[in-house]
């Protein structure tokens, strides 16, 4: 036994009427942009969520050695410093 569809120009129209006569599977194609959207959705927050889980260990191991590093970039910044004063002061 055929299913008849109501159709629009070869399509099969979006209608309750059709919905009704459609088993899983003809739904599911008949419907695949909604799961494929839905599907490339559901990766694009995935692969979003992984990347601010990592960004935010980051920023968690940049909190932490903060105390650290600071003072040691401090130290560089100031001996860099008088580094070009010795050298300015030799050319005057």
């Amino acid at each position: 036994m055929k299913k008849e569809f109501i159709k629009d120009d070869e399509k099969v129209r979006e209608c309750i009427s059709n919905i009704a006569k459609m088993n899983i599977f003809e739904w599911m194609y008949y419907r695949r942009e909604i799961i494929l959207r839905t599907f490339f959705d559901a990766l694009y927050l995935i692969v979003e969520g992984s990347s601010k889980l990592i960004f935010g260990l980051i920023q968690i191991w940049f909190i932490i050695l903060f105390p650290i590093t600071f003072p040691i970039g401090a130290y560089i910044n100031i001996r860099n410093a008088k580094k070009e004063i010795k050298i300015k002061n030799k050319c005057i």
